[in-house]
């Protein structure tokens, strides 16, 4: 026989806790037992639906925050960019009377033709709204009886459109094919070098001299393909820097016999004097065509000069 349970107290304390439990019992007969109060659901459900409704809120105010923050830096912006369009202006160099009046001419032309384009805008907008599609509709034309004007508007509309069929839609027409011509001539010379590129590589053409190289008119008479160079390293008290400044001109990538180097020195040193001399010393020992010039007289412009 099952055994049995008193379930009274643990009854008693759960409804003072107004908590649901749950109880799993050892004996398969007896497995779950829950214990709830009747109007223990539905009080989270309310409390859920207002926390929820604050956050809805809280949303919409930090959208409209950000709305507003966002307009607020539009309008600064643009307001500071009208600022310094002004300095820019008023801090412009002063311009001569000639040029002024030109930069007036030029301005008024913009404006006007700004103001025009304003216009012509304007009666587009309206024209579209009250269906006056004569362009695009086919079954359209545009009016030419009277007794088809609606109105002033209508009639000054009609008459913009006539303009434009008339006198400006036919030089527009003539510089849209020329610059298709144009575009088509620019199209086929990249094209044509393109080719001519890719003939090249694949072919491996390369420059050729028709005549000779190397003309054999040298006064000297040397009959070398490289002339004769002279280099001069003018020094004055260059201790750090005398023996790099050798070493370099000795080993240019010149032909040793076509190439004369002097080493005009100005220093009033004489311990300087004496470094410089022998390293030109130790470089003619080495077949380089080296000489060393010392000036007494430092008067006038410098050495080489």
């Amino acid at each position: 026989m099952a055994p049995r349970f008193d379930f009274s107290d643990l009854w008693a304390k759960e409804t003072r806790r107004g908590t649901p439990v749950v109880v799993k019992m050892e004996n398969p007969n007896y497995s779950i037992v829950e214990v709830e109060e009747p109007d223990g659901g539905f009080r989270p459900m309310e409390k859920s639906r207002g926390k929820n409704a604050k956050q809805v809120t809280w949303v919409l105010l930090l959208k409209a925050h950000k709305a507003v923050g966002c307009l607020t830096w539009l309008a600064t912006v643009f307001w500071s960019l009208l600022g310094s369009v002004k300095r820019r202006l008023s801090f412009t160099h002063p311009l001569s009377s000639e040029r002024l009046g030109r930069d007036r001419w030029l301005f008024t032309a913009i404006k006007l033709f700004l103001a025009a384009s304003l216009l012509i805008l304007g009666f587009e907008i309206v024209a579209c709204y009250r269906g006056w599609h004569y362009f695009k509709n086919p079954n359209l034309h545009i009016p030419t009886n009277k007794l088809e004007i609606q109105s002033l508007f209508h009639l000054l509309y009609v008459g913009w459109l006539s303009l434009r069929a008339d006198y400006i839609a036919p030089p527009i027409k003539t510089l849209s094919k020329f610059c298709i011509v144009l575009f088509l001539v620019q199209s086929v010379d990249r094209l044509i070098l393109c080719l001519g590129c890719f003939w090249i590589k694949y072919k491996k053409i390369k420059p050729r001299i028709d005549e000779e190289p190397f003309r054999n008119d040298d006064v000297e008479g040397s009959g070398s393909e490289y002339p004769m160079v002279l280099v001069q390293i003018p020094m004055c008290n260059e201790r750090e820097v005398y023996e790099q400044s050798i070493s370099a001109v000795c080993q240019l990538d010149w032909p040793k016999d076509r190439m004369l180097i002097q080493v005009l020195d100005d220093s009033d040193d004489e311990s300087i004097q004496q470094l410089i001399r022998a390293e030109v010393t130790k470089w003619s020992q080495k077949n380089v065509n080296i000489i060393y010039r010392h000036r007494l007289v430092r008067t006038g412009y410098k050495a080489g000069n």
